[in-house]
């Protein structure tokens, strides 16, 4: 170890241009990458908090095709009453026109859902800093609704005409961006953009699509085989009049989908960024080991091997890729402190460190050994004449 160390360090002591030259280059090459990949890495921790703190396991999803009728308040309670197998119905709504307003400002970008009175059994109580809404004046606000615009438990907020106070914080990753309230906190708005949630058995399921193309509410329920379609599951959805119905399991094959669709592109983007930053560099390494070639020709005279001179020049790369990957690491934590944090939501923890540093020693490390091999292969008297 020694050694190539002592090599690497007599190979490069002239050349600290070129050793900070390629940290930043390298750095700044990785941090689009990483900035990619942490935004994955959020993904899959707010799956893991919603899988911890929604019963996503216990209701089947039934999501009405745009064409179809939307089942109302009071046919629900109908149909829930005259039915002994559905134990809850609950509806969440997307209000599109509606926009939260706090402190004379508009709070852009936050998505304005009305639930049920009964939907606080689909939110386990641990996933409420504060209590769940239970009146018809008061809201709920994801996390970071309360750190972006500083809404505290008990302030008063807007949205059109109506007045609300905030009861509790949600902690669910789904709803961190939405405010909730009750549906009949609100005059007059109809179910349109929704989704109904069934605490049901397979008998209950069968009375409710029953009901729904008794009713006139849908020409047919479709139940999805995510296994089977794949990606093409985010296609189904169209201008029918159709409902597409989802079990859980099935439900929480769709998440899978969509946590890999958000992967795979970070991590094609992260590849392309790497490359670009070896590219940058490329020249730079070949002109500095064009310089080195006497100091290398004299090594091999006095007995050096190729591969141990080679080695040594992975052992540079090593140390460069841990500093390019620990530069780029901070440059997209500092990121994530600013408003930046805002247009692309991500998050740094120690699991995307660690994969990152790996992942760009190996990169680089196999980049060193192809080009310096090829350099190092040539005989002394070959290098000589070349210099």
């Amino acid at each position: 170890m020694k050694y190539y160390i002592d090599v690497m360090y007599k190979l490069n002591k002239e050349n600290i241009m070129c050793i900070l030259f390629d940290i930043i280059s390298l750095a700044l090459g990785l941090v689009i990458g990483v900035i990619f990949l942490a935004e994955a890495n959020l993904m899959m921790k707010d799956r893991e908090s919603d899988d911890k703190l929604l019963n996503k396991e216990q209701f089947v999803i039934y999501e009405p095709d745009n064409g179809a009728g939307k089942i109302q308040s009071d046919e629900l309670f109908e149909i829930k009453d005259g039915t002994k197998e559905i134990q809850e119905i609950l509806v969440e709504n997307r209000l599109s026109d509606y926009v939260l307003k706090y402190n004379n400002t508009f709070c852009m970008d936050v998505a304005v859902i009305s639930v049920s009175d009964n939907f606080g059994a689909y939110i386990k109580p641990e996933a409420i800093k504060g209590k769940m809404v239970g009146q018809t004046n008061e809201i709920l606000i994801g996390e970071d609704i309360e750190k972006q615009y500083n809404i505290h438990l008990g302030d008063i907020v807007e949205i059109d005409i109506y007045t609300f106070s905030v009861c509790g914080i949600v902690q669910a990753a789904k709803y961190k961006n939405a405010v909730i309230c009750l549906h009949s906190g609100l005059d007059g708005v109809q179910y349109a953009d929704c989704v109904y949630y069934l605490k049901t058995s397979e008998e209950g399921r069968k009375v409710f699509d029953n009901e729904l193309k008794k009713r006139g509410y849908a020409d047919d329920v479709n139940y999805v085989k995510v296994r089977e379609l794949g990606q093409e599951v985010f296609k189904l959805k169209r201008g029918g009049g159709d409902y597409i119905c989802y079990s859980p399991e099935e439900a929480s094959y769709k998440e899978d989908e969509y946590f890999k669709s958000g992967w795979k592109p970070s991590i094609l983007i992260a590849m392309v960024s790497l490359c670009y930053a070896l590219l940058n560099i490329m020249n730079v390494e070949l002109f500095f080991a064009m310089k080195q070639k006497k100091f290398i020709a004299v090594m091999q005279a006095l007995g050096a091997l190729k591969w141990k001179m080679v080695l040594s020049k992975v052992f540079y790369s090593l140390f460069i890729s841990f500093f390019s990957s620990i530069l780029a690491v901070s440059l997209t934590w500092g990121l994530q402190k600013t408003e930046f944090r805002y247009l692309v939501n991500m998050d740094i923890d120690a699991r995307l460190i660690v994969a990152v540093i790996v992942f760009s020693q190996i990169a680089y490390a196999l980049f060193c050994y192809i080009l310096y091999d090829r350099i190092y292969r040539k005989s002394v008297v070959n290098i000589l004449l070349d210099g």
